[in-house]
């Protein structure tokens, strides 16, 4: 029995599959935990959809899934919430016969999952925030998301997120900061507010920008938190932080590592796998 987690997958099936086959995945005993951003960008997003589907069908718990930023901009077009965006690439999924399944499935997928000290998170957790905290934020865009009006929800969690958690603010205004901490963050300015702006690299971040783990407090310490999202970061590790986007769908690699060995990554380039027939 192996545990694993494979960085965000963006729609690489290929790869995907590949990947699965470098570390001998086992059906009957492995767990598998993905980082979100399964679809869009990459060439093949309804099968990889289905496959991550078909997977949880024959895992079960085994097989866990966070949701990314593009995985809610696809639930968000799906519900008629968001209009697909030039350079997106989920036609093949919108229109598919099973796209309502594959969506209802999505949809109830958490933004954080937590199994002993190991954390499952597409883009980070709130450093200024306890674990506590970051969590009964997490349950509380699940509850909503998975709830039985999704396009309320969507509408909130798409909605313009403060820079900081004020607890004060309205329940939509915390899901909506929830939504951007866990799905997109990347970087924190000097006061401790998220910086939306910057993208790349840690080394090309401007003073007083930091990555969102520099900030980490104590308690974090005490977990491995698996990541993906930020593909200009890559693959590595960051104290508690396991980042595993490679950016295959950008012409690097997708990266797997067993949860108990996070420094010794698996990769698998984009290209170098078969294609599929």
């Amino acid at each position: 029995m192996a545990d694993w987690a494979i960085g965000d997958l963006h729609g690489c099936a290929d790869e995907f599959d590949a990947l699965l086959e470098l570390i001998e995945f086992d059906q009957r005993t492995d767990t598998l935990w993905l980082t979100g951003d399964l679809i869009n960008r990459g060439p093949h997003c309804l099968a990889t959809l289905r496959r991550v589907h078909a997977l949880h069908q024959l895992l079960g718990e085994r097989l866990q899934v966070v949701l990314g930023n593009h995985d809610l901009h696809l639930l968000g077009c799906w519900l008629g919430v968001r209009a697909v965006r030039d350079g997106d690439t989920l036609g093949t999924i919108l229109s598919a016969p099973d796209c309502d399944q594959l969506c209802q499935w999505l949809r109830k997928r958490p933004l954080v999952h937590v199994s002993g000290n190991h954390i499952l998170v597409h883009a980070g957790l709130f450093p200024l925030c306890s674990i506590e905290d970051n969590l009964e934020l997490a349950h509380a865009v699940h509850s909503q998301l998975a709830g039985d009006h999704p396009r309320d929800a969507l509408h909130q969690l798409f909605a313009k997120a403060t820079p900081t958690l004020v607890t004060e603010n309205a329940l939509a205004s915390q899901l909506a900061f929830a939504a951007t901490v866990f799905t997109r963050m990347r970087c924190l300015n000097s006061d401790g507010t998220l910086n939306f702006r910057e993208k790349g690299s840690p080394e090309s971040l401007p003073e007083g920008v930091q990555p969102w783990f520099s900030h980490a407090t104590p308690d974090m310490a005490q977990y491995h938190v698996f990541t993906g999202h930020w593909a200009a970061l890559g693959y590595g590790v960051h104290g508690p932080v396991v980042a595993l986007d490679g950016g295959c769908v950008w012409g690097g690699d997708l990266v797997a590592v067993r949860r108990d060995a996070p420094h010794q990554p698996y990769r698998v380039s984009r290209g170098s796998a078969r294609a599929t027939t």
